[in-house]
């Protein structure tokens, strides 16, 4: 499939000798679905589990509102740490330099 786009601003990992202003294909593999799953998987699950242990555990719906709050806020700690630990796992690729026309 051949997407035009006038142009598009990122950053993006290349062992390939590339300058600022290229044109280039950007590889964007299966990981992706793991990212994204981190990204609003993990902080929905970490909802509805503090939603869960408020309601049922301790049988308060103001409390099981402030632990879902809690819990997202925690998701989305942990998310960042990931990132800075590992920042190349949100980065897409550079495969090549894509030809003029």
């Amino acid at each position: 499939m051949d997407c035009r786009v006038s142009e598009i601003y990122l950053n993006a990992e290349s062992d390939l000798n590339v300058k600022i202003g290229d044109t280039v294909i950007v590889d964007i593999g299966p990981s992706d679905l793991a990212v994204s799953a981190m990204i609003y998987g993990v902080p929905s699950l970490f909802f509805i589990s503090g939603l869960m242990m408020g309601v049922y555990l301790f049988h308060s719906e103001l409390l099981g509102f402030l632990l879902s709050v809690i819990f997202l806020a925690a998701a989305f700690i942990i998310i960042k740490l990931c990132n800075f630990i590992r920042p190349d796992i949100f980065l897409p690729k550079i495969k090549k330099l894509a030809e003029e026309k």
